[in-house]
């Protein structure tokens, strides 16, 4: 399961990660823009999912000038918690589903492909239109 750290919203606000995600999935970055490295396409499809667009930085960094996407949520990592569990690894963006459970890590380079894998699994991509073969009737 994704941490549950209290976190600061850009109103000033402390309240838990979660009533920052809400019931939907979650794609959290640290320090970045967690749409960079998506396509237009790919944000169009997890926005239709209602997925959360998370950007994570240090509390004293929330009030600066930001250039992140328009739709993004930017919240402070007051506790120092995210800070930690993103230092554990190598990855600066987690994939969290509804129910909180880690799907996928990545870096902005690897997101698009990490999105595309998860969206496949929860059988959330297109699915290829398949030519039915006409029969011959009588």
């Amino acid at each position: 399961m994704f941490i549950q750290p209290r976190v600061l919203t850009e109103a000033g606000e402390t309240v838990l990660l979660d009533e920052v995600i809400g019931e939907n999935f979650a794609i959290i970055a640290w320090g970045c823009d967690p749409t960079w490295g998506l396509t237009a396409a790919q944000i169009d499809q997890w926005q239709a999912l209602g997925t959360r667009f998370i950007q994570v930085l240090p509390d004293v960094q929330l009030q600066a000038a930001s250039d992140v996407s328009q739709g993004a949520i930017r919240i402070g990592d007051s506790t120092g918690r995210l800070k930690e569990w993103f230092a554990r690894g190598s990855a600066s963006i987690a994939l969290v589903r509804p129910d909180r459970f880690l799907a996928g890590l990545a870096i902005p380079q690897t997101v698009g492909q990490a999105c595309d894998e998860l969206a496949l699994a929860i059988n959330a991509l297109p699915q290829p239109e398949v030519a039915i073969p006409a029969s011959k009737v009588a």
